[in-house]
């Protein structure tokens, strides 16, 4: 009965010494820390709406997982994602369907060279983009690799045949460094 009545007051400690160090709200220009290095926690209010949107509602898509080999992963000193948001504004290209049919695409880059440099492309709104295939590139700094832009995104033409009249996709291949951005259309 001693060993239950000492975990129940180790328990109940616990409980309350975690409930008083999250029950605090951060207050601008508070020291909540005794360390010094620890007290830069300090809630500031970005405000830029579309950084707010690629943080919170962007899908995040990670380029390096299409790399072809571990060879060239390696051999590639960037950090690449894309970031899609769709177009909410834009009617669906489906009636019956909830969804954007045109989404916005941000490219994302990371050099991992010192000093490290970090930029991010608009390539504009498409349907969908899609089917990546690395290139290889002499270029450590510099992503080589070509991509296809769709129209509309593939579900909504798989749900509708009608949408697959005329061209419907365009190949592209883009090299890719913080210092620009290239990109060809493929015949």
């Amino acid at each position: 009965m001693r060993h239950l009545g000492a975990c129940i007051f180790i328990i109940t400690s616990v409980l309350i010494a975690s409930h008083t160090c999250m029950a605090q709200d951060l207050e601008p220009g508070v020291d909540y820390f005794e360390n010094p290095e620890l007290s830069e926690l300090q809630p500031v209010l970005i405000n830029n709406t579309l950084l707010a949107n690629l943080l919170a509602l962007a899908e995040r898509i990670d380029l390096k997982e299409s790399f072809p080999s571990d060879s060239v992963r390696n051999r590639i000193s960037l950090s690449a994602f894309l970031y899609v948001l769709g177009d909410e504004a834009e009617p669906s290209c489906i009636p019956e369907a909830h969804g954007s049919c045109r989404r916005h695409y941000y490219l994302a880059l990371a050099s991992y060279e010192l000093p490290q440099r970090s930029v991010v492309y608009s390539l504009g709104y498409v349907g969908e983009l899609g089917d990546f295939v690395w290139l290889n590139s002499d270029q450590r700094t510099e992503a080589h690799l070509q991509f296809t832009a769709f129209r509309y995104p593939r579900w909504a033409l798989e749900s509708n045949p009608a949408l697959a009249s005329g061209q419907q996709c365009q190949r592209f291949e883009v090299w890719i460094s913080v210092e620009g951005i290239r990109i060809k259309r493929i015949e």
